[in-house]
Formats: structure tokens, C-alpha cells, sequence
């Protein structure tokens, strides 16, 4: 009796499974187009309550997944249709089919499909590890971690190379250049339209052992085969049991005939493809780095209405960005498991031990991990180019695009001189002219909301992950933290990433500052010692660059017990040395490239803003081991007494200064401002209160 039980438990989940499956109609060979709000219902409904029974909840299927991501990415607005649909007898209207769809979601009372589908997606993350749940994902996630076949600049993924591989060797299949293809052919492959995301892509056409025209005689030839039903691996090997795969005929055929094509990439989602279709690069020109880019243009968009809520640029931001959160925190756990699974001696921290390791035992693991196909960020790194030392200077375009300091000249810009980057639906590009063509100036109000602001968690969560992968390519390191500056050869290693997030941060106003560093706060699968580690890293080269100090390198002493036993209060009293060195606020007063007193109150804020973050982190390795063995409690104390005694001496000269006219500055301050500016508060945290905090807790 109790087996029977067991086994009804057991196949509950599969039957579920089916179900929601059968929600979905039966995909034909032309495809199908899903455009019904209520059908849409339905299936997240039935998924939303399968929840209330943990202990049997149906896994969705890869089908199922992809469906609620593009869901997911759809901001509500561009949800509409101008195909028919019988079940729903919606018309071939636009005008009509729009409202339809947006009214139901409004009117049925549990939300939009776009947040529902979020708060499910994080659901089923949250059920993690489940074995058959992180196989579906992987599966989704695979759809798009192939790089281009089209590209020169791009490097071919693995399955394909071993097919260049076998024509390389193949005496019939060498070709002259002229037999196959002129230069002008070359020349139009090169111009395709690519996305402008500033001048970190002007150095991408070079090539790495091969010319120009040697790659596209290459992809010429296998073009037709890139939409092959393979498996979604990096081993052409692995195909065995797919169709004409291991047949030289069809393999090697010279017949332009159209290749059967995976059936889910003839899903269709309110006319448009779905999401993960819309990311592979071999498909379209355009990846998951282009929409991390249009994502934080939308975030840099002026809100110029009253209730930004509504506003085509924040619906689609807000979208997108919670989607790419999500895909990001599969990412996260995939490189965590993973470097497990590489490391097993290294139990539940692979870097502590690896950072014991031998140089020779480190660069095997460095190219354990870039040529590892299991992890998604390897795969996704590599669609950023072939040139390796093109892709941190890249990531950092994308994930900061959107901000701009009120300081910055680009920040004078009109709408109109803002083009639009690719976007991902075409139904987002419709809602963004339409709302770009009523812009006027004039009517311009205030909205209360900042996209750039929310968007920090996930410039942060993005960023942190890169790092925590580019860890693996620092060959010195014993503690993650980066103390050589960046090399000429190692394009991986983390202080070349660090350093082009230092040239962004820059330029970019200090909210932003405060915004990222909390962040490493959030929930993440990446322990929270390497994100502090991150931001030990990027302080260290910022307070470089905001003093162009030559008595301080602003780098700690390496975190280890054996070499260095007493770390912990070396690199504390480093830190309370930099903090009392009266030379590096002056440095700042008597700069005299400030255009306004706002242009330097932003550059002390910074530096007391980070100065303050390490102070804190330097503080809280003291404590625990117990501060008062290392430091009395009062000296410190009256130590930060004096050095924001100190502080507050340097700003109120600067400010005199100005008033006064005695500096060359090409601004002054009237008495009314100055006075203002000496009763106001300060913005940046004292000292003393850092020590107060950090000990109470």
C-alpha cells in the first residue's frame, strides 16, 4: 500500500510536467505564433500554484522556460499582436489588438505577465540545486552561448572549427581566393551594422593567426551547415545520434538547400521571436552583451513625464533588466558549481586553495576555465570578440552605458542626437520612436524615479561576476586582491578589468559611487568576501586616480596568516596612514581645473566616500580577531577625532578660497553662497562615526 502511495508521489511531478506542457499548443512546421493573454494565464497560473505543493513541483520544460523569459523581457506595452487568433477572436487591427491585450492584464487582477513571470523565474532559481530543473535551464541557457558564424572579428565556436579543421586538411576544399569570392564581398562582410557603444570597438577587426579573407572563404563554406539541429556543446563530436551529422554526403553537400532548424525557434510570442532566439549570436546580430547595452541606455533615458512609471523607456528597462538579473543569477550559480566541480580540493572555496597553488598548477587552471564550455561566462566572454584584450575594455562600455556625470559634456546632448541602440524586440523600437517623436523640451517635468540608480545592483551584479571568473588569470595574487598594475599580455587578469571600471567610474557622479558599493550587500551565489574583494580592488585603483599620488600605491598588504601573520594590523595602520596625510586633501584644494565648486565637491566626496569604505573594511578584519589585542579603542578614537578635525579644516579653505578670489579658479563663490556651503551638512560620513558603527556591530 505504501508502495503504491510512493510510486502515485513519484509520477505526480511527470504528469504535472505534461500538463503544463499540453497548455502550450503543438508547435508545426511552420511554427506558431502565441498571442493570447488569456492562454498566457493559464499557463502561469497553473505554474504559480504548483508551488503550493513543494514537495511534488512539476520542472517546466526547456519549452516552458524559454516562454517565460521572453515573457519575462516583454514589457507590457509591446505586448500586442496583428496576427489572428481564434480562441481569443482577436482582430488584424493593431489599434484594437493593442488595447485587448493590455486591458486584460489590467483587468483580471493578479498582474502583468511580464512581473508574473519574473517572480516565477526567480522561483524556480530559488529551487535550486534540483538536478532536473538545472538541466532545462542549462538547456535555455545554451540556446545562446554559441558566438557568431557570421563574423569574421568573432572566433567560430568549437563544433565548427573542427569542421574548418577537416577542410583545412581536405585537399578538394582548398581554394583560391579568386574561385570563391572578390574583395569587395570581403569588404561588405566587414560593414555589417553593428551596435555603436563607443570606441572600445574600433581595435576589433584586427586578426589573430588568420587574414581577413582566409575566415570568410571558411565560413563561406559552412554557412549552411550553422543551423544544424546539434546539440547545444562545443564538441561537433558530440552530434552523433542527429540527423546527416555523420553522413560526409550531407555533411559536405555544396546544395544551398535550407537546413531543418530546432522546432522551438519557430515559437513566436506576440509576433516576435522568443527571447533566447533573440540571443544567439549565430541567429541574429545580436547577444546578451547588446542587451545589457540597449537595457542601461533605456536606464540613462530623461524622464520627461510626470509618472516615469509609464514611460516606454522605464517599462522596458524594468523588463529587461529583472530578466537579465535573473540569467545573471543562473550564470552566478553555473560558475560557482562549476568551480567545484574543476577544484574538488578546493571543498567550498576553489580560489582559497587555488591561490596556494603552484604558477604551473594556476596556468593549467587558467586554461582549465577559459577553454571550459560547461561555463556559461566563458562561452558569453568569447561572442565579445576574438581579440581577448578587446573584452573588459567592452564589458565595461556596456554595463555603464547610461550614465553620465553632470560635469561630462556628452551630458548636453539632445534627444535627438541619441541613436538608438539595437534593440531586442522590434515592438520595443515602434514604443521608443513614438515616444522620442512627442519629446519637446519645453514640456519637460519632474519624475521622481531613477533608473540609474536601481540599475546599480545590476551594473554590480554583472561586473562582480566577471571579476569573481577573472580571478582564475591573476598568476601572483595569494589573496584575490591585485597589487601588480595591469600587464601588456595578460589580457584576463582582473587588474585590466579594474582598471577600465576605474576610467568609467570617472566620469560618472558620486550617487552612482554609493549605489554600486552597496550593493555588495545583495543576495548572491558569489560569497560575500569576494565581492568586498572587488571593491578593495576598485578602491585601491580609484584613490589612485583621484590623487595622482606618488608616495602611495593605495594597496594593501597581502590577507595571509603564513607569509604575513600580523596582516591585520599592518593594513590597518596603512589605511589610518593614508587617512591622516594632510598632503592628499591639499592636493585636492589646490587643483585649479575645477569649472565650478560643484565640479570639486563631487571629486571629495569621492575620495572621502571611498576612503571612508576601506577605512571600514580594514576596520572590520581587526575586529574579528578582536580589536583592543591589536589597538586601543580610545586612541583610535581620538585619532579619527583629529583627521576629521582635519577634513573639515581643508574644505572650509577651499571654500574661503573661492570666496576670497585668492586661487586662479575660473569661478567664485558670492558670501551668501559661501556662508551656504559652510552651515550646510556634510555629505560624507565622519571617521568617528565609521568606528562607532563597525564596533556596535
Amino acid at each position: 500500500m505504501d508502495t503504491g502511495k510512493e510510486t502515485k508521489k513519484s509520477s505526480y511531478p511527470g504528469f504535472q510536467t505534461t500538463l503544463i506542457d499540453s497548455l502550450i499548443p503543438e508547435i508545426s512546421e511552420d511554427g506558431i505564433n502565441l498571442n493570447s493573454s488569456s492562454e498566457f494565464d493559464r499557463l502561469i497560473t497553473h505554474l504559480e500554484l504548483s508551488f503550493y505543493n513543494r514537495e511534488a513541483l512539476p520542472i517546466p520544460s526547456t519549452n516552458i522556460i524559454r516562454i517565460l523569459f521572453t515573457l519575462a523581457s516583454r514589457s507590457p506595452d509591446s505586448n500586442w499582436t496583428v496576427s489572428n487568433n481564434l480562441s481569443d477572436d482577436i482582430p488584424t487591427s493593431r489599434q484594437r489588438i493593442k488595447p485587448k491585450s493590455s486591458f486584460y492584464e489590467d483587468s483580471n487582477g493578479k498582474g502583468n505577465l511580464c512581473d508574473r513571470s519574473i517572480k516565477l523565474i526567480d522561483k524556480y532559481i530559488q529551487e535550486l540545486p534540483n538536478e532536473k530543473l538545472y538541466k532545462n535551464l542549462t538547456s535555455f541557457m545554451n540556446d545562446f552561448m554559441e558566438s557568431s558564424g557570421r563574423r569574421n572579428r568573432t572566433k567560430m565556436p568549437q563544433k565548427y572549427e573542427d569542421v574548418l579543421v577537416i577542410m583545412r586538411q581536405s585537399p578538394k576544399k582548398r581554394m583560391t581566393s579568386s574561385e570563391c569570392v572578390t574583395q569587395s564581398d570581403i569588404d561588405d562582410s566587414d560593414n555589417a551594422d553593428l551596435d555603436e557603444v563607443g570606441d572600445s570597438e574600433d581595435d576589433d577587426d584586427e586578426s589573430g593567426g588568420t587574414t581577413h579573407r582566409d575566415d570568410f572563404l571558411m565560413e563561406q563554406e559552412i554557412n549552411k551547415y550553422q543551423n544544424m539541429p546539434v546539440e547545444n556543446k562545443y564538441n561537433f563530436n558530440d552530434g552523433t545520434n542527429q540527423s546527416g551529422v555523420n553522413n560526409p554526403s550531407v555533411l559536405f553537400n555544396r546544395d544551398d538547400s535550407p537546413v531543418p532548424k530546432p522546432k522551438w525557434q519557430g515559437i513566436k510570442v506576440y509576433d516576435e521571436s522568443l527571447l533566447s532566439n533573440r540571443l544567439s549570436p549565430r541567429l541574429n546580430d545580436f547577444d546578451l552583451w547588446r542587451l545589457i547595452n540597449f537595457t542601461f541606455y533605456c536606464a540613462g533615458r530623461r524622464n520627461i513625464v510626470f509618472d516615469s512609471t509609464y514611460e516606454s523607456c522605464h517599462m522596458i528597462y524594468t523588463a529587461q533588466a529583472a530578466t537579465i538579473d535573473k540569467i545573471f543569477s543562473i550564470i552566478e550559480i553555473n560558475l560557482v558549481k562549476e568551480f567545484s566541480k574543476m577544484f574538488p580540493d578546493g571543498k567550498d572555496d576553489p580560489y582559497k586553495w587555488l591561490f596556494k597553488q603552484s604558477l604551473t598548477r594556476r596556468m593549467l587552471a587558467m586554461d582549465q576555465i577559459s577553454q571550459n564550455s560547461t561555463l556559461f561566462l566563458s562561452n558569453l566572454l568569447k561572442q565579445l570578440g576574438y581579440l581577448r584584450n578587446n573584452w573588459y575594455d567592452r564589458i565595461a562600455e556596456y554595463v555603464f552605458n547610461g550614465l553620465v556625470c553632470k560635469e561630462s559634456p556628452s551630458s548636453s546632448k539632445t534627444e535627438s542626437q541619441l541613436r538608438i541602440p539595437t534593440t531586442c524586440y522590434e515592438h520595443e523600437r515602434i514604443l521608443l520612436k513614438k515616444s522620442f517623436n512627442k519629446y519637446k523640451a519645453e514640456t519637460e517635468k519632474f519624475a521622481y524615479y531613477n533608473d540609474n540608480i536601481d540599475s546599480m545592483k545590476l551594473r554590480f551584479k554583472i561586473i562582480n561576476t566577471v571579476h569573481y571568473w577573472s580571478l582564475a588569470f591573476d598568476k601572483v595574487t595569494r589573496d584575490g586582491i591585485t597589487r601588480s598594475e595591469r600587464s601588456n599580455t595578460n589580457f584576463l587578469e582582473p587588474a585590466v578589468l579594474i582598471d577600465e571600471v576605474a576610467k568609467k567610474f570617472m566620469v560618472i557622479e558620486y550617487d552612482y559611487w554609493v549605489e554600486f558599493y552597496y550593493s555588495s550587500l545583495m543576495e548572491s551565489s558569489i560569497p560575500l568576501n569576494y565581492r568586498d574583494i572587488l571593491l578593495v580592488n576598485l578602491s585601491s585603483k580609484l584613490l589612485h586616480n583621484l590623487t595622482g599620488s606618488r608616495q602611495w600605491s593605495f594597496k594593501l598588504y597581502p590577507r595571509d596568516d603564513k607569509k604575513h601573520p600580523d596582516w591585520r594590523s599592518s593594513n590597518f595602520k596603512l589605511v589610518l596612514d593614508w587617512m591622516k596625510d594632510r598632503e592628499l586633501y591639499l592636493s585636492f584644494i589646490e587643483d585649479e581645473t575645477y569649472q565650478s565648486f560643484a565640479h570639486f565637491k563631487e571629486l571629495w566626496k569621492k575620495y572621502n566616500f571611498v576612503l571612508g569604505w576601506v577605512f571600514s573594511f580594514a576596520l572590520r578584519d581587526v575586529t574579528e580577531v578582536g580589536y583592543d589585542t591589536l589597538i586601543k579603542k580610545e586612541f583610535l578614537q581620538s585619532a579619527c577625532k583629529q583627521m576629521d578635525i582635519l577634513r573639515e579644516q581643508v574644505y572650509m579653505q577651499f571654500i574661503k578660497n573661492c570666496k576670497d578670489g585668492s586661487n586662479d579658479l575660473p569661478f567664485k563663490l558670492t558670501i551668501t553662497e559661501a556662508n551656504k556651503l559652510e552651515s550646510e551638512p556634510r555629505s560624507w560620513e565622519k571617521f568617528t562615526s565609521i568606528i562607532s558603527n563597525t564596533l556596535l556591530n
